[in-house]
C-alpha cells in the first residue's frame, strides 16, 4: 500500500532527513528523483546528516559527465551485485533509460583476492589485459596498472583508491591500499572482492530492467510514476498538499540572519533557553576554527562532532548541508552558512578527490635537458648507463660537452648539478680553464648584485610602513560569507598577506595561482583589512572589462558593509571620472578599481595604504614611474597566473615574497589541449562537438581586419551557425550587449581578438579555438587556454598554426611547453619554462651578463650565497662525503629510468635519518626487498648523515688515504689493504667516536 509524506520544500535538506526515516538496515531502498541537478545535492545532504552508513549510499546520474560517473555507477551497480543489504540506491528518471552491463557480465569481472591464496601474478595480468586496463610506471588513474618484479599496482573501476598486489612465487604475499598521489601504502587488508569490469562493460541493459524486483522500499519524490517498478512497499514524498496529507513531522526552514553575527548569537541564547539542540554545520576545518572562536565570544559552550545531535546546547558540525532545518516538536535546530551569513558555500558535484598537484621544481632534469655541473660547466644530460667494473655493476649519468666530450657522472654526486635555466647556452668544454674563468666573471657579477639587493632589503627592512590592524569582527563575517569551499593554498596565501600586511615594513607579496583558484577573494580581504584600518586601497587591473567585473565581485562582496567602491575606466564618462577622481582626493572613495586611467597624475590619494597590481606584464614601461611613486611606503600585492620571468627570478632570489595556490578548486578539470595545423576540418569538429553538447565557443583571432571573412568561413563550414564578433575597438555600450547576448545564449560562436584574456568568465564555454597561435607568448597562451574550463565540464582548447615552417625555435617551444602542461595549477611551471625560454631580462636596470653562462638557478644561488654571507648567516658551505663507493640501484629492481633518477635524487637531498628510514619504507612498499646494492647505498647516506650531525666538514678517499676535517682540523688515515666492508666499519668507528 502506498503512502504520502509531505515536506515544506522538496530542495530543502528536510528531503534527506525524512528519507532517512524510512530507512531500515535488514531492506533495500530506490530512491528516483525527477530532477537530476538535485541528486547531487540530496545525496550529499544524506552523508552529511550521518544518518545512514556513508557506505550504504549509492547513487546513479544522468547529470554528470562520462569522466566524473563511472567510479559512482560501477559502485552502485556492484552493491546490487552483491545483494547488499540496507542500501539506499538513488537515482533519477533520466538515468532509468540508460544502458548498463548486466550484472552477470560484471559477475564474471568479479574476483576475490586474499592474502596467502594461490592466485598466479601472470594470471593476474591477463585478467587486466582482458578488461582493458593501461600500463604505467605510476598507477595514478582508475583503469591503470603497473609491474614492478612480483608486485602489481592496479586501479579498478570501482574503488576509490588503487590496490598494491605482492607475490611470492604463485601465493599472494599481501594485500595493499596505496595513495595514487604518493604511491604509498595507506593500509593493509587480509582480502578484497575485486571488480575489475565498469558499468559500461559490454552494456545493453536499461537501468530500469535492471533495477526491477530487487528493492524492498521504493520512495518517489512525486505522488505518481509511469515505472512498472515492484517492490513491498512504495512511499511519495512531495512538496505538494494532498487528500492524503500525512506529514512525518513538521519541518520548518530557520530564519536567516545575513551576516549579521551579533543578531545570531542572541537568537542562538533564546533557543538554548528554550531547550533546543542548535547544530551549526560548517563545509570546512577554517570556518569550524572561525566559528569556535565567535561562540567563544559569545560566551557560549558548544560541542563539536561528526553529525548532529539532539541534546540541548550548540553542536559545532563539520559538514556540508543545503540548508537548515527546524524540527520544532523535537526542539532541534540545524544551521549552515545560507541561514547564518546570507548565502550558501557552492555545493560540489560528486566526483573523484582532485588531485594536488606536485610543485615542479626547477632542478627535475629529464634526458636532453642542458644541465649545469659546479666543476665543468653548461652539457646535456643524455641519460643513464650501466658500466661492467671490477667491482660490479654501476650506473652513471651520462653528461655530453662540447667535441662530444663525455662526464660519467655517479648517482651520489648529484647535488653538482642542476637544470640550466635560460636562453640557449654555449655548451662548454670538458677540458682546459673555460668554466674556471667563467665562475670567476660571474662570482663577481653576483657579488656587486648582492650587495645592491642586500641594500634594498636593508632599505625596505628599516623602512616604516603601516601596520595594519588584526581582524575584527567584521573581517571574519565577510571571510564566513565566501560563498566557496576555500582551498589549502588558498587559506595559507590569505594568512602571508595578513601576515605582512599587520607587519610595520611595507609589504610586496605576489601570489601566483591559475585563473579562477581564489587570487580575487585574497585581494577583496586584502582590500576590506586595509579599509578597517582607515586607508585607502587602489587595485590596477589590465583591461576594462576586468574592472568592470572586478568592480561587480566586490560591491556583491562587501555590500553589507559600509565601504565606498568605485570603477575607473573608459566606460565611466568624462563626468563621472571627474566626480570619483575627487571623492579619491578627498577620501570619499575607500577602493578604487581601474585600468591604467588610475595611474595618471589627476588621480591624488589622500592615504593610500594598499595597491592591488592584477597580471602587472600587462603594464608598459610608461605605467612602471607612476607605479613606483605609487608603491612608496604603501603595500603592494600583485596577483598573477604566469609570472613574468622578472618577476619569478625576483620571488625565486628572495626579494620578493612569494605565494602559490595550486590546488584546483572542486571538480575543476584539466583543459585538454590539441595542437594543429590549422585546417578547415578541425575548425569544423571543435565546433560541432562542443555545439552537439549544448556547448558555446570562443574563436580567437588578433588581426581585427580578418574579423569578417573568418566569420564567413565560419557560417559557410557550418549552415545556421550563429556567430558574433567582439573587439576592443567596439564602442562600449555595442562591446557589452553583445557580450551579455553571448551570455544569454542567442550566439554559439564569440569571434574575437585577446580581450577575452583577462577577466570575462562564461561557464558554458568550453572550447577554445586560437588562431595563429605561435604569434602569443607562453603566458598569453595560457591566459587564453584559461577562459575555458571554467564549469565541472570537460573542456578542449585547439592551438592552430599556419605550417610547420613558419614555426621559429622558441615558438615551437612555447607551443611544445603548453602541450605538456596541461594538468590543474601549472602556471608556475609555465612561468619557470617562459623564465627558461626568454631568460630572467634586467632585475635591477642592468642587464646580468652572466646569466646565461651558468642558468638561472645556480646564478640565484650564487646571489643567494653571497647575501648571507653580507647578512652574517653563511650557511652555504658544502660538506664533502666521498669514500670513492660508486652506488646504483639495479634496474631489475627499480625498471624505469625515469624512477631510478627520482629515488637518486632523494637519496642526495636526504637531510635526516629520519628521512632515510621514511625511504627506506617506501622502497620495500613500491618495490619490494630492496638488493644489497640498495643496502649499500642505505648504509653510505648512513654514515655521511652520522658524520654531518657530529661536525665532520669532510670525509675523503684519496688513493690509500682517508682525509678528515671536523672542526677546521685535518687528520689523515691509512687504508692500505682494506676492503669495502673493513672500510664502512672504519669509518663508522671513527663517526662513532
Amino acid at each position: 500500500m502506498a503512502k504520502f509524506f509531505v515536506l515544506n520544500k522538496a530542495e530543502t535538506p528536510g528531503f534527506a532527513y525524512t528519507v532517512s526515516k524510512f530507512y531500515r538496515k535488514e531492506k533495500r531502498h530506490l530512491l528516483i528523483l525527477q530532477d537530476p541537478s538535485y541528486l547531487d545535492v540530496f545525496m550529499q545532504d544524506l552523508k552529511t546528516l550521518n544518518l545512514i552508513p556513508h557506505d550504504r549510499i549509492f547513487f546513479f546520474s544522468s547529470l554528470h559527465d562520462e569522466d566524473l560517473s563511472v567510479n559512482t555507477k560501477t559502485k552502485a551497480l556492484l552493491a546490487l551485485l552483491r545483494e547488499e543489504k540496507g542500501i539506499i540506491f538513488a537515482t533519477d528518471m533520466h538515468a532509468l533509460n540508460e544502458k548498463v552491463s548486466s550484472l552477470d557480465t560484471l559477475k564474471a569481472s568479479s574476483f576475490v583476492l586474499e592474502k596467502n591464496m594461490r592466485f598466479s601474478r601472470e594470471k593476474l595480468l591477463d585478467i587486466l589485459s582482458k578488461h582493458h586496463y593501461e600500463r604505467k610506471d605510476r598507477v595514478e588513474n582508475q583503469g591503470e596498472f603497473s609491474v614492478r618484479g612480483g608486485i602489481i599496482d592496479f586501479f579498478p573501476y570501482s574503488e576509490e583508491r588503487p590496490i598494491r598486489v605482492e607475490f611470492w612465487g604463485d601465493i599472494i604475499e599481501s594485500l595493499r591500499i596505496f595513495s595514487e598521489e604518493t604511491q604509498i601504502t595507506i593500509n593493509k587488508i587480509p582480502k578484497k572482492d575485486v571488480l575489475f569490469g565498469n558499468y559500461k562493460t559490454n552494456a545493453g541493459i536499461p537501468l530500469e530492467t535492471l533495477l526491477r524486483k530487487r528493492f524492498d522500499i521504493l520512495i518517489f519524490e512525486e505522488g505518481d510514476t509511469p515505472l512498472n517498478l515492484e517492490s513491498k512497499d512504495t512511499i511519495f514524498v512531495s512538496p505538494f498538499l494532498s487528500p492524503w496529507d500525512h506529514p512525518l513531522l513538521s519541518i520548518d526552514i530557520p530564519q536567516s540572519f545575513f551576516g549579521n553575527l551579533i543578531l545570531f548569537g542572541k537568537e542562538l541564547r533564546k533557543m538554548i533557553n528554550e531547550g533546543y539542540a542548535v547544530n551549526i554545520f560548517l563545509s570546512t576545518e577554517g570556518l569550524l576554527k572561525r566559528f569556535g572562536e565567535i561562540m567563544d565570544e559569545f560566551n557560549l559552550s558548544f560541542s563539536i562532532s561528526s553529525m548532529f545531535k539532539d541534546k540541548q546546547g550548540v553542536n559545532l558540525v563539520r559538514g556540508d548541508l543545503n540548508g537548515g532545518l527546524l524540527i520544532r516538536e523535537k526542539r532541534v535546530a540545524l544551521f549552515t552558512e545560507k541561514e547564518i551569513l546570507g548565502r550558501r558555500k557552492a555545493k560540489p558535484l560528486a566526483s573523484p578527490r582532485p588531485k594536488r598537484i606536485r610543485s615542479i621544481k626547477l632542478s627535475e632534469i629529464k634526458e636532453g635537458d642542458y644541465v649545469v655541473h659546479k666543476e665543468y660547466g653548461i652539457g646535456i644530460y643524455r641519460g643513464l648507463t650501466t658500466i661492467s667494473t671490477e667491482e660490479g655493476e654501476k650506473e652513471y649519468l651520462i653528461i655530453e660537452y662540447r667535441d662530444g666530450d663525455k662526464l660519467y657522472l655517479s648517482p651520489q654526486k648529484l647535488y653538482l648539478i642542476k637544470r640550466y635555466v635560460g636562453a640557449t647556452p654555449t655548451i662548454n668544454k670538458l677540458k682546459g680553464g673555460e668554466w674556471k674563468r667563467v665562475k670567476e666573471r660571474v662570482r663577481k657579477e653576483t657579488q656587486e648584485i648582492a650587495k645592491r639587493l642586500y641594500e634594498l632589503y636593508m632599505e625596505r627592512s628599516k623602512k616604516k610602513g603601516f601596520a595594519f590592524s588584526h581582524d575584527t569582527l567584521w573581517q571574519r563575517e565577510l571571510e564566513l560569507s565566501f560563498p566557496y569551499n576555500e582551498t589549502e593554498d588558498q587559506i595559507k596565501a590569505m594568512e602571508d598577506v595578513k601576515r605582512d600586511m599587520e607587519r610595520d615594513v611595507p609589504m610586496e607579496r605576489i601570489v601566483c595561482g591559475d585563473v579562477g583558484y581564489g587570487k580575487t577573494e585574497i585581494a577583496i580581504r586584502a582590500a576590506f583589512k586595509a579599509v578597517e584600518s582607515g586607508k585607502q586601497v587602489a587595485f590596477l587591473v589590465p583591461t576594462t572589462i576586468l574592472a568592470s567585473q572586478h568592480f561587480e565581485t566586490f560591491k556583491e562582496r562587501l555590500a553589507p558593509f559600509p565601504v565606498k567602491i568605485e570603477v575607473l575606466s573608459r566606460f565611466r564618462t568624462q563626468r563621472e571620472q571627474k566626480e570619483i577622481i575627487r571623492g579619491i582626493e578627498k577620501g570619499e572613495v575607500d577602493i578604487i578599481i581601474g585600468t591604467h586611467r588610475i595611474l595618471q597624475n589627476d588621480v591624488k590619494f589622500k592615504d593610500l595604504g594598499l595597491l592591488i597590481i592584477d597580471e602587472e606584464q600587462r603594464f608598459g614601461v610608461m605605467h612602471k614611474e607612476r607605479l613606483k611613486e605609487l608603491k612608496k611606503d604603501v603595500d603592494v600585492l600583485i596577483l598573477t597566473a604566469t609570472p613574468i620571468p622578472r618577476t619569478l627570478y625576483m620571488a625565486l632570489t628572495g626579494i620578493r615574497d612569494l605565494s602559490l595556490i595550486t590546488t584546483p578548486p572542486e571538480n575543476r578539470m584539466p583543459i585538454k589541449t590539441f595542437v594543429y595545423k590549422k585546417s578547415n576540418r578541425i575548425i569544423r569538429e571543435a565546433i560541432l562537438n562542443e555545439l552537439n553538447r549544448g556547448g558555446q565557443v570562443f574563436y580567437v583571432h588578433n588581426r581585427i581586419r580578418d574579423l569578417l571573412s573568418i566569420k564567413a568561413n565560419l557560417e559557410a563550414l557550418i549552415p545556421d551557425l550563429k556567430v558574433v564578433i567582439a573587439h576592443g575597438q567596439m564602442e562600449s555600450d555595442k562591446l557589452e550587449e553583445i557580450l551579455i547576448d553571448f551570455w544569454e545564449g542567442r550566439f554559439d560562436v564569440l569571434l574575437t581578438t585577446t580581450i577575452i584574456e583577462i577577466g570575462i568568465d562564461f561557464p558554458n564555454v568550453n572550447t577554445i579555438i586560437i588562431d595563429d597561435s605561435y604569434r602569443y607568448g607562453l603566458s598569453q597562451l595560457y591566459q587564453l587556454r584559461g577562459r575555458v574550463g571554467r564549469s565541472h565540464r570537460k573542456a578542449y582548447a585547439y592551438l592552430l598554426y599556419p605550417s610547420y615552417e613558419k614555426l621559429t625555435g622558441n615558438s615551437k617551444r612555447r607551443l611544445e611547453a603548453i602541450f605538456e602542461y596541461q594538468e590543474l595549477g601549472s602556471g608556475f611551471s609555465l612561468a619557470l619554462r617562459d623564465l627558461e625560454i626568454r631568460g630572467a631580462g634586467s632585475i635591477l636596470g642592468k642587464s646580468q651578463h652572466g646569466y646565461n653562462d651558468v642558468g638561472m638557478e645556480l646564478y640565484a644561488e650564487f646571489i643567494r650565497e653571497e647575501i648571507e654571507d653580507l647578512k652574517g648567516e653563511s650557511t652555504h658551505k658544502e660538506k664533502e662525503f666521498d669514500l670513492g663507493v660508486d652506488y646504483y640501484i639495479p634496474s631489475d629492481y627499480i625498471y624505469s629510468a625515469e624512477e631510478r633518477m627520482y629515488y637518486y635524487r632523494r637519496f642526495a637531498s636526504l637531510k635526516t635519518e629520519d628521512e632515510l628510514r621514511k625511504l627506506k619504507e617506501e622502497l620495500v612498499d613500491r618495490f619490494g626487498r630492496y638488493k644489497r646494492e640498495v643496502k649499500r647505498i642505505f648504509d653510505l647516506v648512513s654514515l655521511k648523515l652520522k658524520a654531518e650531525k657530529v661536525g665532520f666538514e669532510k670525509i675523503i678517499r684519496k688513493n690509500n688515504y682517508l682525509e678528515l676535517v671536523k672542526d677546521g682540523k685535518e687528520y689523515k688515515i691509512n687504508i692500505v689493504n682494506l676492503n669495502l666492508k673493513e672500510l664502512l666499519r672504519l669509518v663508522e668507528e671513527i663517526i662513532d667516536k
